[in-house]
């Protein structure tokens, strides 16, 4: 990724990361659950900064 997109690249995660958190307490997800629907996405985000 060039340097010129990371900015943007971090920023559109970070908006998406906040909306997902919002739509889990929209749906009344426990706060003890969220680490069982953040780990996926999380790994997703990984994978598409390190694909192989």
């Amino acid at each position: 990724m060039s340097s010129t997109k990371a900015p943007t690249h971090h920023a559109s995660v970070e908006r998406f990361c906040s909306n997902y958190l919002f739509i889990l307490e929209k749906n009344s997800i426990p706060k003890d659950s969220l680490p069982w629907y953040r780990k996926p996405v999380e790994a997703c985000i990984k994978t598409e900064r390190n694909p192989s």
